[in-house]
């Protein structure tokens, strides 16, 4: 896949709130490579209420098909490993 880089990377709620990209950081094995792309989001609190979508070029990935974040007691953590949450 060839990513454009012309076209906005975001986050879309089931809300249909909007939310572009804060970072993108490009790597691969060598510099004229690119073999991995990664996007950083900020999110509030509310943003992980929803499922989320993600936008890249002119496709739709489905992120987050749940709603709602697990709860967690303040000095508690847990390690997500799924796709599926």
């Amino acid at each position: 896949m060839i990513h454009d880089l012309e076209k906005k990377v975001m986050l879309e709620s089931s809300r249909h709130e909007k939310i572009e990209a804060a970072d993108s950081t490009f790597t691969g094995a060598d510099t004229q490579t690119v073999t991995d792309l990664w996007f950083k989001f900020w999110l509030e609190p509310k943003d992980l209420e929803s499922p989320l979508s993600l936008h890249l070029n002119d496709g739709i990935l489905l992120i987050k098909a749940h709603a709602g974040a697990p709860q967690l007691a303040p000095s508690e953590s847990l390690t997500f490993t799924s796709t599926q949450w």
